[in-house]
């Protein structure tokens, strides 16, 4: 958990990093993805609070040397799937926790695309604002790696082990 806690830090955007309770960030040994993609995609699923209540925060690590066009759909799968399993294990609640998605991306190329559910939706831009309510539209945060460079990974401010890994990605990415 240290050790995600720091990556998690440095990738988050700002105003929700602040909000995480990091001293509660719990690991699980809950895995959300599909049999079949196990050998392109690792997931973790850390438990925590925000301001007191339930929070997950659900990390997918991306071992692709390109993107997934259809990631945003995935995890939305994924975070659906955390649902049904808290809902399961709690048959009395009526809400559920904040999911927090975010996809580390180790590739060769830079992330090109869609970060929202809503951007993979066959609309005209024009029409998109009329049915935007009715449709999904969770948004994944992205860890970009390849877009980030040797230089920028070694000036976040991470725990030794952290770091090694994070460079090692980024070293030596996944090639298909």
């Amino acid at each position: 958990p240290e050790n995600a806690a720091g990556l998690l830090r440095s990738c988050l955007p700002d105003d929700i990093a602040s909000q995480v309770d990091w001293m509660s960030l719990q690991l699980t040994n809950a895995s959300h993805v599909d049999p079949s993609a196990e050998w392109r995609h690792s997931d973790l699923v850390f438990t925590t609070r925000i301001h007191g209540r339930d929070a997950v925060i659900y990390v997918l690590l991306e071992h692709q040397s390109s993107p997934d066009p259809l990631m945003a759909l995935r995890m939305l799968t994924y975070v659906t799937r955390i649902w049904e399993s808290y809902l399961r294990d709690n048959p009395a609640a009526s809400r559920i926790p904040a999911v927090l998605p975010v996809v580390v991306y180790s590739g060769s190329t830079r992330w090109q695309a869609p970060t929202r559910v809503l951007d993979l939706v066959d609309l005209e831009d024009g029409a998109k604002p009329s049915f935007a309510p009715y449709l999904p539209n969770l948004s994944f945060v992205l860890d970009d790696l390849a877009a980030q460079g040797e230089d920028q990974l070694r000036r976040r401010p991470l725990p030794t082990a952290a770091m090694l890994s994070a460079l090692s990605l980024l070293a030596f990415p996944h090639r298909e």
